[in-house]
């Protein structure tokens, strides 16, 4: 879950959003609320944070010569702007300091979560280009991305009957099912149903490869569709190609 500060100098605005975006719901937690700049700089230099959404207009030091501050001090959280239609040389400067993020005001949670996501996206390719041999660059790959550890957990209880993507959300990650299901397809490339069968199917044949010549049912339970083996055996042939006893058969020839 990415950690996000908010910054804004209208008490009102910063209240009515801290109180009521669900933020859990598209992978954040709001760690932290500054009504100017000053303040926000302050609190970054002593706490990491992934995600600042931020007003441009506040008075002694705006949204973007923050920004800039903050780039200068080496903060590496991305950046939401929230602007005024009347402000669009706000966004220009914002655009050459590496902001990616710009909205209207005012904005709804729909706009500011499909934001979020982006930010998800964002973030997740960042860690993905820190070369884990480095040890300057390692220490931020230790906050692992949620998708992260839904590929973890599959992968090592694929015999869980009970795996989907509605069980994931609510069980394992704690988010909404639809924002997981659109954040494992922008992280992997894949949608979480395609990533499961696919890994079953691997493991079904590592399986049927044994000398222990397992039963096809109990290849099916050990791939959490022990209820349904026809059903089983019809994913694999969509995987593999051919059906389990052919594949089994084949590879008892091999030998």
């Amino acid at each position: 879950m990415l950690d996000l500060l908010l910054v804004d100098d209208e008490k009102s605005v910063l209240e009515a959003m801290a109180n009521t975006i669900r933020w859990e719901n598209y992978g954040v937690r709001l760690v932290g609320t500054c009504g100017n700049a000053i303040e926000a700089l302050h609190f970054m230099e002593t706490s990491h944070l992934d995600v600042i959404i931020t007003d441009v207009k506040m008075p002694v030091v705006d949204g973007i010569e923050m920004i800039k501050r903050a780039k200068e001090m080496g903060i590496k959280a991305e950046f939401v702007i929230l602007s005024g239609f009347s402000e669009f040389e706000f966004a220009q400067r914002a655009m050459s300091l590496g902001v990616r993020h710009y909205l209207l005001k005012p904005c709804g949670e729909k706009e500011l979560g499909e934001a979020l996501m982006k930010v998800q996206q964002d973030c997740a390719e960042r860690l993905k280009a820190i070369p884990s041999s480095n040890p300057e660059t390692a220490a931020p790959q230790k906050k692992q991305h949620f998708v992260e550890e839904i590929i973890e957990y599959v992968n090592q209880n694929l015999s869980d009957s009970r795996l989907n993507l509605k069980w994931i959300a609510s069980n394992l990650v704690f988010r909404n099912e639809d924002y997981v299901g659109k954040a494992f397809t922008a992280y992997t490339g894949e949608n979480f149903l395609t990533y499961l069968n696919r890994q079953r199917m691997q493991r079904a044949k590592e399986l049927l490869e044994s000398e222990k010549e397992n039963k096809i049912y109990v290849v099916a339970q050990e791939v959490g569709l022990g209820h349904n083996p026809r059903y089983f055996s019809k994913l694999f042939k969509k995987y593999v190609g051919c059906s389990p006893q052919e594949y089994q058969a084949g590879k008892r020839r091999q030998r």
